[in-house]
């Protein structure tokens, strides 16, 4: 014989379960429409990972090839300014490039030393 109280835990945890289920389902849909692309997710996560040098890269490598150069070039100098001993000279180089492009010479100058440095 199975007691009223030890019939209602288990329906308690059978609800509770439903609850966590339909929760993890909802959250899912929520980011499925970031998932169709790596570059939906790049943007996705770059606008959310605000203190991740490897995100804002990334993210700044997103806006480059859309040819969003001056949301690059921050977003570049944000990921140089998280972490400067990253020790990664991609960001330089690409900021570099981008300055130089827009004809900010001396500007450009500073970023390219840096990533040509042995950086």
């Amino acid at each position: 014989v199975v007691s009223f109280s030890h019939f209602m835990g288990a329906r308690l945890w059978a609800f509770l379960m439903l609850v966590a289920g339909a929760s993890a389902c909802w959250i899912t849909a929520q980011r499925v429409p970031e998932w169709r692309t790596s570059d939906s997710i790049t943007v996705a996560d770059g606008l959310k990972q605000l203190q991740s040098a490897r995100v804002q890269f990334n993210y700044a490598n997103v806006q480059l090839q859309a040819k969003r150069y001056e949301e690059a070039l921050m977003t570049y100098q944000q990921a140089i300014r998280i972490d400067p001993t990253d020790h990664d000279s991609l960001p330089f180089y690409h900021a570099g490039q981008i300055l130089f492009y827009h004809g900010r010479n001396w500007e450009a100058e500073a970023y390219l030393a840096t990533a040509v440095s042995g950086y």
